[in-house]
C-alpha cells in the first residue's frame, strides 16, 4: 500500500482505490473524509501475546481487497488457524458489506458459546 508519513501519521495516498474500490462513488468519497490518520511507527514492534494462539478466531476474506490479496489473507487465516469466511468486499467490509460482517459474527458467537 502506497502511504505517506507526515511526523508519527501515516495516510493512504489512494484510499478510493485501495481501500474503497468496491463502493460507489459517492460513497467512497465520504468514507474518504472520515479517514483518521495511523501511527507510523510500531509496525515492526515485538508482540509479547498474540491472542489467536488460544482463542478460536475467524477470519473474514474479502475477494475485492486492492491492500491485501486474498491468497496472502488466506495464508495469514491458515497461520492463525482462524475459520474462514468469505465475502465479495473490498478491504473496508464492514462499510461495503455489514450485513455479511454480521452473519459471521453472529454465527462465530453461536457456535463458540
Amino acid at each position: 500500500m502506497v502511504y505517506n508519513s507526515q511526523g508519527n501519521a501515516m495516510f493512504c495516498v489512494t484510499p478510493t482505490g485501495l481501500l474503497f474500490n468496491d463502493l460507489p462513488p459517492a460513497s467512497a468519497s465520504y468514507w474518504v473524509t472520515e479517514l483518521q490518520c495511523q501511527p507510523s511507527s510500531g509496525w515492526d514492534d515485538v508482540v509479547d501475546y498474540v491472542g489467536w494462539k488460544n482463542v478460536p478466531s475467524v477470519y473474514l476474506i474479502c475477494e475485492k481487497d486492492a491492500v491485501l490479496p486474498p491468497e496472502m489473507q488466506k495464508q495469514m487465516a491458515d497461520r492463525a488457524g482462524s475459520e474462514i469466511g468469505t465475502c465479495d468486499a473490498g478491504h473496508c467490509c464492514m462499510i461495503g458489506q455489514p450485513q455479511r460482517v454480521v452473519e459471521i459474527v453472529e454465527k462465530a458467537a453461536t457456535e463458540t458459546g
